[in-house]
């Protein structure tokens, strides 16, 4: 708790440095109606003007692509032929001597796999429904149980007398000895001797 209050207390100093960083601390102007001040003259300049340049190098460059045009001009006109696939005769498909493949209809591995998963289903589905009419077997021998036990514990069965009730009752002294009482010897007691 008093470290958390420090750390908030150091992150406070901290806002209010930044704070006071932000304010602005220039110095105003003098105030010219009251104290008797000049400010100083300011010599105006005058702007520069603008005068149009050449590099050399543009003027070179310009003679040089010149020349350049005038090897790549040819001096007599070009010789033009006719495409040669004109004059041939036109491409005719002819017929193979191979009779044309037979399509076969193969089993898909897909195919395969989605009738095994369906006998594999109906198999489990087997299972599951033999499972459950054992189950409601099961239960119905239970209750058929429970309701024969129900049955037997509700016939009255006549219990016969104990033997004690024909006998006079006899009182049996015990063979235990009797306990000494001992008085307890309190510290307190010490205490009041000492004194």
């Amino acid at each position: 708790r008093i470290l958390n209050e420090r750390r908030l207390e150091r992150m406070r100093r901290i806002e209010e440095r930044e704070k006071q960083q932000r304010v602005f601390h220039a110095n105003p102007l003098p105030k010219t109606h009251q104290a008797k001040c000049i400010l100083p003259h300011v010599t105006k300049m005058e702007s520069t003007q603008i005068k149009p340049f050449k590099f050399e190098i543009v003027d070179r460059r310009r003679d040089r692509t010149v020349s350049a045009d005038d090897a790549l001009r040819p001096s007599h006109p070009p010789v033009v032929y006719p495409p040669p696939i004109l004059s041939r005769a036109p491409f005719v498909p002819h017929k193979p001597d191979r009779a044309p493949i037979q399509v076969t209809q193969e089993p898909l591995s897909t195919e395969i796999r989605a009738r095994e998963r369906k006998e594999f289903d109906m198999l489990i589905e087997e299972k599951h429904r033999l499972e459950a009419e054992q189950k409601q077997r099961m239960q119905a021998e239970e209750e058929a149980q429970a309701r024969k036990r129900v049955r037997q514990s509700m016939v009255h069965k006549a219990r016969p007398l104990p033997r004690t009730l024909n006998a006079p009752f006899q009182i049996k002294h015990s063979t235990k000895k009797l306990t000494t009482p001992k008085s307890p010897h309190f510290i307190v007691e010490q205490r009041i001797v000492k004194r």
